[in-house]
């Protein structure tokens, strides 16, 4: 239990403090500013803890779980941070239907042309892009 709690403060505060930091300012490399601070901030909490007298004393099987435990966290945290911070082309294609709501991304068709439209492609003919009807190529067998 003890290593839990240990390695749930240090993620914490390497959490707190990377909160901070984005805060104050937005790193141009965030991937290697993350490592950094989840790198840093461990030490400088168990040296205050020391000094204050709070010094937290492991066996060295508990210490090893706890560097264990703490770098996987940390790691995984850093691989699901990075795929978050760059936006996937699913994310891309959400925002732009969100953006554009009901009206869609395509300019709006009037009635008659989509009537026009209809009946070109019931009569066995293909809609061209400049606006007219003309006959498909058949495939002959």
């Amino acid at each position: 239990m003890t290593v839990f709690l240990a390695g749930a403060g240090l993620l914490l505060a390497s959490f707190l403090v990377q909160l901070l930091i984005w805060r104050v300012a937005l790193p141009r490399s965030q991937t290697v500013a993350l490592l950094l601070i989840f790198a840093v901030v461990p030490p400088c909490v168990l040296a205050t803890a020391a000094l204050s007298g709070h010094a937290l004393w492991l066996p060295a099987p508990e210490t090893a779980r706890l560097v264990l435990a703490y770098v996987a966290f940390t790691l995984a945290y850093v691989v699901l941070y990075s795929a978050i911070e760059h936006q996937s082309p699913t994310l891309a294609i959400i925002s732009q239907v969100a953006k554009d709501g009901s009206r869609g991304a395509l300019p709006p068709i009037s009635t008659p042309t989509l009537r026009a439209k209809i009946r070109c492609r019931t009569a066995s003919k293909r809609w061209n892009w400049a606006g007219t009807c003309s006959l498909t190529k058949t495939s002959s067998r």
